[in-house]
């Protein structure tokens, strides 16, 4: 152990740093059993449905990842394990309100992780995001180790770690840090002292052409714009050890295990890079330094591998044929030649006969396409979004559209759809999932929001600048099956935003939605609704409760900077944004589907 960085290198253990201060409540999209079971059926595998399956989380810090995945997931059983006895509180707590009974949340050392089996048998699936790097070299054994004991015969294992060679860069301002603070005991005073001196940095080197400075100072920025908590338990942390995949695989290898792939399933097969350039790294070696190659292509710093049992067969090459049994959705749009999204009269006078490319743009993704079967295929998902369809239901919708538009002679519509539908999942246009999430697509008389979501709003998640809430419990609506959210707001790659339209402090909410997603909810309005939608209520009894007291002057609306103080306008105003709230809750997965609902 160097001195450098004495804060964080006390005697005290690995727990009590992470009980003074716990890590941020996040939720990991690429951690869901649906996105690997995805990711392994079309590399060959054959893993558990996602909807009755058992999943582990090694390092589940306060249950914010894997309890909205078991909120939306009740026929299937999760395991999550902490040293931190605070944040497995926090978890249990966070479970308990929402009255779930199929996720269990303890406070274990990743080193006794093997005794789960006595208790839970095999996992199918085994997530740790964000634990592997940061631990000592004992507890990474401790982790492989686990997952070879743990992982049922066809499991897949999901872990992140840091990863050079963008590491290489990150070290630069950690090494700086951590010796300019070496005399702070207090992590605090340690976090705060080392945003002195990056401010500094920043003052100290101006802009220039110089590629060092220009490392260092984007470097610095970076790291001032996280919290104390992610400074302090990821860049500054003792325990912060970036790998080669080699050298990760071959530890992995030690302990049964094999490489399956990757949670960034495009950038398996090197998206974005030269064709002539991966033929020539495809012909340097196997899959390992494919891979490796990759890496120092793409600058990686975090990777997300996916593991099996070293006795599993795998492929490393994809099988179309699995998408068939896949669910497909894409927000992508069809847009103009001036990347203007073409309006819905101008896309019903599409003529799918005209061979003139058509262009969609998704968050990620901007393609053209010309092949009249992907064209249709588009424009069916952006028609339906968000709701996701089963890849035969979207054949099926693409055989009536070039029937309907006098193209009725298209043969093999489905072995011309499936490997388009992969390229298109590796290019974040579409999206392909091993399970169908529970949420309302139309929002009903009396909507359902997920308890996860009005949990994390009644708590303060997110806020900006707010101390934590003591956590108040939400009962899961009668008949509701669980879900999850996105909000009227700031979606997590940008979306609408709502106006502060109250004159209070503005309030901002970190929620998760169904598709396990972080959003943010800017603006009182927007969490004051989505509170509010317990299947107890219809919009105008919303417009009522908040009415109230704008008529009564406890509380001031502002419309445009105006003030607005007539009854009736204010309950015009109202109804218009609640109506334009819960609109935008079920396009953002928000809204549960009730049982009996399609």
């Amino acid at each position: 152990m160097d001195v450098l960085g004495a804060a964080i290198d006390s005697a005290a253990p690995l727990a009590t740093s992470y009980d003074e201060i716990p890590y941020p409540r996040l939720a990991f999209p690429y951690t869901h059993p649906s996105h690997l079971a995805t990711i392994g059926r079309l590399l060959g595998l054959r893993p558990a449905p996602v909807d009755r399956c058992r999943v582990l989380e090694l390092g589940c810090a306060s249950g914010a990842n894997l309890v909205p995945m078991a909120y939306a997931v009740p026929g299937s059983t999760w395991v999550g394990i902490d040293l931190s006895e605070r944040q497995i509180a926090e978890g249990k707590q966070f479970a308990d309100a929402l009255g779930l009974t199929n996720v269990v949340l303890e406070q274990l050392d990743i080193c006794e992780a093997e005794s789960l089996a006595q208790r839970f048998g095999l996992f199918d699936y085994i997530i740790s995001h964000g634990i592997y790097s940061w631990v000592p070299d004992a507890v990474k054994e401790a982790m492989l180790a686990a997952c070879r004991r743990l992982l049922a015969p066809e499991g897949i294992a999901y872990l992140s770690y840091n990863c050079y060679p963008a590491c290489q860069l990150r070290e630069m301002i950690r090494h700086m840090c951590r010796y300019h603070g070496r005399r702070e005991t207090d992590p605090r005073s340690f976090a705060a002292k080392n945003r002195a001196l990056l401010h500094s940095l920043l003052e100290i080197l101006p802009p220039s052409d110089d590629p060092y400075r220009t490392a260092l100072r984007e470097q610095a920025s970076s790291l001032l714009a996280e919290r104390d908590a992610i400074i302090l338990h990821d860049d500054l942390e003792r325990d912060n050890d970036p790998q080669l995949l080699h050298q990760f695989l071959s530890q992995a290898a030690r302990h049964g295990l094999q490489y399956l792939g990757d949670a960034h399933f495009g950038q398996m097969f090197g998206i974005g890079i030269d064709t002539a350039g991966l033929d020539l790294i495809r012909q340097g070696g196997d899959v390992t330094d494919f891979q490796q190659y990759l890496d120092f292509l793409y600058g990686r710093a975090l990777r997300t591998t996916l593991l099996c049992r070293e006795e599993v067969s795998v492929r490393h090459h994809l099988v179309p044929e699995a998408v068939r049994d896949l669910w497909v959705a894409s927000a992508a749009l069809p847009v103009s030649s001036n990347d203007t999204a073409l309006s819905r009269h101008q896309i019903e006078q599409i003529d799918l006969r005209d061979p003139a490319p058509l262009v969609f743009r998704a968050d990620d993704c901007t393609t053209s396409l010309v092949s009249r079967v992907g064209r249709a295929a588009m424009l069916e998902l952006s028609q339906s979004h968000p709701k996701p369809l089963p890849f035969e239901s979207l054949v099926e919708r693409v055989r009536i559209r070039l029937a309907n538009a006098g193209l009725g002679d298209e043969q093999a519509i489905a072995e011309q759809l499936a490997p388009m539908a992969m390229e298109w999942f590796a290019m974040r246009l579409i999206e392909l999932r091993a399970f169908d999430p529970p949420m309302a697509i139309e929002p009903s008389a009396k909507p359902i929001a997920s308890a996860v979501a009005r949990y994390q709003v009644a708590n303060g998640w997110g806020a900006a600048d707010a101390a934590p809430l003591v956590p108040s419990p939400v009962t899961p609506a009668a008949g509701a099956i669980p879900t999850a959210l996105r909000g009227h707001a700031i979606g997590e790659n940008g979306g609408s935003t709502a106006s502060n339209d109250v004159s209070r402090a503005p309030a901002r909410h970190q929620v998760t939605n169904l598709l396990h997603r972080r959003v943010h909810l800017s603006g009182e309005l927007a969490g004051q609704v989505l509170s509010m939608l317990d299947g107890q209520h219809d919009s105008a009894a919303i417009v009522e409760s908040l009415s109230a007291p704008m008529s009564r002057g406890d509380v001031e609306m502002r419309v445009q900077g105006r003030v607005v103080r007539d009854p009736a306008a204010i309950r015009t105003y109202l109804t218009e944004r609640v109506a334009a709230c819960i609109a935008d809750f079920a396009r953002n997965a928000l809204l549960v589907r009730e049982v009996g609902d399609g």
